[in-house]
Formats: structure tokens, C-alpha cells, sequence
């Protein structure tokens, strides 16, 4: 089946199947190729199944480019044909199924399904490289021949029918004579009602769990799985913007390397760093660039729930069973089943809770609240903290089973101050965002680098904002980079007439609209509304 590469400014990120059926791309979670890009339409092209041909079709009213050129009508797709969108180059290859004859006893057709097998096993961020596990099925005949297939899908067929996976020429061997399917524990192979059956060991087997090096038989041909194990070096991605993330740092152009990397896997993924670095959007990233894109993305910040509702919120209740559960109601892992659940703040989660949470990762099953059926969840959880886990474990604080549990691939997001460089980068990112003219003068940038933005990147993009609020200039001069007051300076200031004269700014700016002067002001709606309250405004 035919695949696109997907390629971001010249950096390959993932591959996806095509099916013959309509294929949505734009930057709406609702298509099928969901690509994060201001410059994307929301629904932007498609590519649909017609006359035995993938034909491509613009529906934006920006400009999609096949080969370099814009297409105004829809278009056949041909091999190794590159489709430009936005930032984004996706690639079109044919799957070919080699010659029979060039395959000497056996025919081999391994098509690309969504999802490599091959396997992350660990990080080492010292040396900025990752070990990396291969499955390979191992097939001889009695003559001794013998062919090496590596896995690519999770589930495969063998028969000697060419529309198997891995096709034997035996004459004992039935058309589907057996499915092998990938799993965390070994292979699990499965005899699919052939006429000789499917042996290990001797004895014939309707479904087999078979560890590395194991060995099964179908007719006279002889199959063992056997893993390779790889040292492969992430180089960083040098990309100034990644997946709404924005640095030129070597440190961000690592990470960004790891996030790729980490992403189509199912590993559950920690990612740490202080408050404000923007450990939302890496999680956001590995989501987008995973095999889930397209299934339900949900955030619990565990900090911002209180104790007596967060069990409910994370694995839902029956009716009646507590005060106020007048109805059933799912929990987080039911509403993003299929797809991926961020853990906000997971030092914050009460230690009675996390049992729970551990049998949900382990087993994948959950129970509701009041109830008592295990439910079977499908589920990646993204867990993020700026506490040190380890240390709260040490403090009986935090289960050392789940803390291991949840540092599988540990992702640590570099502090502003670390990456000072990336301070002017971000502040062109912000101004865009906020769709102004203006600039900063190289005093003002100097301004910004000079100071140690212990709030990191939702401090810088608040101030920011808020001297946007407070300066008519087209080049904000330093005086006016509006930076959090020092305890020096606040001593001979009025911080409450500060802050109101902050507030009626922001109103007069946006002319009264109090939702875009929270956003400016980069507070929530609500504290505003208790402000204006507060100041009689």
C-alpha cells in the first residue's frame, strides 16, 4: 500500500499509510494527517483513490505545490512525487513487491504500515545516543536456504499466498496458514485454521507466545525470530521552529531530535524542566507526531484538581457512588481512549492515588469509582513535572514502582537562562503571534537577555505582551520592556495603582474586550474579572 513520507523544512518525522478511502491533510485534528502549521488550512488537500491512480486535490484557498509547481486542479500522484504544504514535504511512494524470481525460493512482500517495529529501548543523554531493538524472522527450507525478514508491521501474515506478508513457496504451507503478532513479551503466533497446522516444539499449536530465538515450523519450512540490537547517535534537528516549539539552541535542537525519535513509540514519556519551559507543547509534539494524531488528546494538570475529585476525574465513578455522582460519568483514560493522556504536575498526585495509576499503566485496565468491573484501556500517558521525583521518593512522597513506572524516556527540557541565545528568536515568535509591527530595540533584546526568567517562557512571552500594552512605538525602546519589578524597586512603588493603571491600559487597548485584555495582560479571564472588582474599575 502506498505511503507518504512526512518531512518538516527537510527533516524527515514519520511515515503514514494511505488507504483508498478519502485522506484529509490540514492543521484541524480532524483530518487524517494532522499538521501543526499557521500556514496550513485548517482542511487544506486531499488525496482520494481514483481510476487506479492516488490523485491529489487542493481544498484551501492557499497554495499546494506537487514537484514545485501549484496545482488548480486535482492532480495524479506518481512515484517519489513531493507535495509541498506550508513548512511540511510529504513524499508519495509506491510499496513494490520484489520479483518472484529474484527471491530464489521464497517471495517476500513486506509493505509499510503505520507503526515501525523497530523499538526504543533507552535514551542515554550523556552521550546523546539510543539503543534501538530489531525484530527479525529468521526463515530456512530444507535445502538450507535461508532469508532474513525484519518486521514491519506489529502483525503479519505467512502463507504461500502472494497476498500474505511474508510469502513461503512450500507446498505444505497453506495460503494464510499463520499470523505472527509483535508484542511487548515475545511474538504470539497464531495458526490460522491451516491444513498441516502450525508446530513449536514438536506439537501443534493454535496460538504460541515464542521469546527471542524460539523457533516454529509451517510444512517443511523452519522459522526462529531473532533480535538485533543497535547504537544509533540522535543528531540534532536544526530547525529554528519544531513543532510549535521555537529554539536555535543546541540544547532545543537535541531535544527537538529526541521528541522525534520518542514519538511513534508507545513508551510512556516524563517530561521534566521548570515551570513555564514548555513542557505542554513537547507533550503536544510527541502526541502530533505519534501513531495516535489522529485519536483524542487530553490534559490533566493533577496540581489544579482537587483531592476529592482528581480519582474521578482520572478514571471516572458510577452513579451514587458518592455525594453529588448523579450520574455515570468516564474518567480521563475512557474519553482519550486510543489515544494520549498529559499528566501535568504528576509530583502532585496524592499517594493514595497512585496505585491506581500504576495498574493503569502496567496492566491497562482502570476501575471507576464505586465500581467493580476492569475496564481495558488503550492509552500513552505523557507525565510532566518541574519537582525532582527521585527526591520525593527518597521523602516517601512519591511510589519508587511508579516513579520507575513513568521514567521509561525521560525528556528534560532546557531553563530560559540555559538557552539565552534563543531569547530574540522568541520574541520575533511572540510579536507574529500577536500580529504587530513593532520591534524591539537592540537595548530592549539586551534588556531581555540580561535578566534571568525564573517564570522561563510564559514569563518571557507575558512581558512581552505586556509592553506591547504600554508602548505606542513602532522600536520599544529598553525603558519601556516592562520586566517583573525587583524587590528593591517594588519597596517605593504603589504596585496596587501600578497594577490598575495596567488594567485600564489593557481595557483602552482592546477597547473594553476583557477576554483579549487577559490575554495581553497574560492572566487568567477570571483573575481579571476579580481585579476589576477589587479596583472599582
Amino acid at each position: 500500500m502506498p505511503i507518504l513520507q512526512v518531512f518538516q523544512r527537510g527533516h524527515f518525522c514519520f511515515k503514514v499509510e494511505l488507504p483508498r478511502a478519502r485522506f484529509l491533510i490540514g492543521r484541524s485534528s480532524e483530518c487524517d494527517l494532522c499538521l501543526p502549521d499557521a500556514e496550513i488550512s485548517r482542511k487544506h488537500a486531499e488525496i482520494f483513490f481514483e481510476n487506479n491512480y492516488y490523485v491529489l486535490n487542493n481544498i484551501s484557498s492557499t497554495h499546494t505545490l506537487l514537484n514545485g509547481s501549484e496545482i488548480s486542479s486535482p492532480s495524479v500522484l506518481l512515484e517519489g512525487q513531493k507535495i509541498d504544504i506550508g513548512s511540511w514535504q510529504l513524499k508519495f511512494k509506491q510499496s513494490k513487491i520484489p520479483d518472484e524470481e529474484s527471491q530464489g525460493s521464497y517471495k517476500t512482500a513486506l509493505t509499510y504500515v503505520s507503526g515501525d517495529t523497530t523499538r526504543l529501548l533507552s535514551l542515554n543523554p550523556e552521550t546523546d545516543t539510543c539503543l534501538l531493538e530489531k525484530t527479525i524472522l529468521v526463515i530456512k527450507n530444507p535445502s538450507g536456504d535461508e532469508l532474513r525478514v525484519p518486521f514491519s508491521k506489529r502483525k503479519m501474515l505467512l502463507g504461500s499466498s502472494s497476498s500474505c506478508d511474508v510469502v513461503v513457496k512450500d507446498d505444505y504451507v497453506s495460503g494464510r496458514h499463520c499470523e505472527m503478532s509483535l508484542q511487548d513479551e515475545g511474538i504470539v503466533v497464531t495458526d490460522l485454521h491451516s491444513t498441516n497446522g502450525t508446530h513449536v516444539a514438536g506439537n501443534k499449536i493454535v496460538s504460541c507466545l515464542l521469546k527471542a530465538t524460539q523457533s516454529f515450523t509451517v510444512g517443511q519450512t523452519a522459522l526462529t525470530f531473532c533480535v538485533q540490537q543497535q547504537e544509533e547517535t540522535l543528531n540534532p534537528i536544526p530547525e529554528p521552529e519544531f513543532c510549535g516549539m521555537v529554539g536555535k539552541a543546541l540544547s532545543m535542537q537535541k531535544l527537538f531530535a529526541k521528541i522525534a525519535k520518542v514519538a511513534p513509540t508507545t513508551h510512556t514519556v516524563l517530561v521534566q524542566g521548570e515551570t513555564g519551559s514548555g513542557k505542554e507543547l513537547v507533550a503536544r509534539a510527541l502526541h502530533l507526531l505519534s501513531l495516535r494524531r489522529g485519536k483524542p488528546y487530553l490534559v490533566l494538570n493533577c496540581g489544579a484538581i482537587s483531592r476529592s475529585l482528581i480519582e474521578s476525574e482520572l478514571f471516572g465513578h458510577e452513579k451514587g457512588s458518592f455525594t453529588g455522582a448523579v450520574v455515570k460519568r468516564m474518567g480521563a483514560f475512557e474519553q482519550v481512549q486510543g489515544g494520549s493522556l498529559f499528566l501535568d504536575e504528576i509530583g502532585e498526585l496524592p499517594l493514595e492515588l497512585q496505585p491506581a495509576l500504576l495498574r493503569a499503566l502496567e496492566n491497562r485496565t482502570i476501575r471507576r469509582v464505586g465500581g467493580n468491573a476492569e475496564i481495558s484501556v488503550d492509552v500513552r500517558v505523557i507525565a510532566a513535572t518541574h519537582r525532582d521525583l527521585l527526591n520525593l521518593v527518597k521523602q516517601g512522597r512519591f511510589r519508587e514502582d511508579l516513579y520507575y513506572r513513568l521514567f521509561v524516556v525521560p525528556l528534560e527540557i532546557p531553563s530560559l537562562k540555559e538557552r539565552k541565545e534563543d531569547i530574540p528568536l522568541l520574541i520575533s515568535h511572540f510579536l507574529k503571534e500577536a500580529g504587530v509591527s513593532k520591534t524591539f530595540s537592540e537595548k530592549a533584546l539586551a534588556k531581555f537577555s540580561d535578566y534571568e526568567w525564573p517564570g522561563n517562557i510564559r514569563e518571557l512571552k507575558n512581558s512581552v505582551l505586556r509592553s506591547l500594552i504600554f508602548s505606542e512605538k513602532e522600536i520599544i525602546e529598553a525603558s519601556e520592556v516592562d520586566l517583573v519589578l525587583k524587590e528593591e524597586e517594588a519597596e517605593s512603588i504603589n504596585l496596587d495603582e501600578v497594577e490598575k493603571n495596567k488594567i485600564d491600559q489593557a481595557l483602552l487597548k482592546t477597547e473594553g474586550n476583557k477576554a483579549r485584555a487577559a490575554e495581553l495582560l497574560g492572566i487568567a479571564k477570571s483573575t481579571l474579572f476579580k481585579k476589576l472588582k477589587d479596583y472599582n474599575i
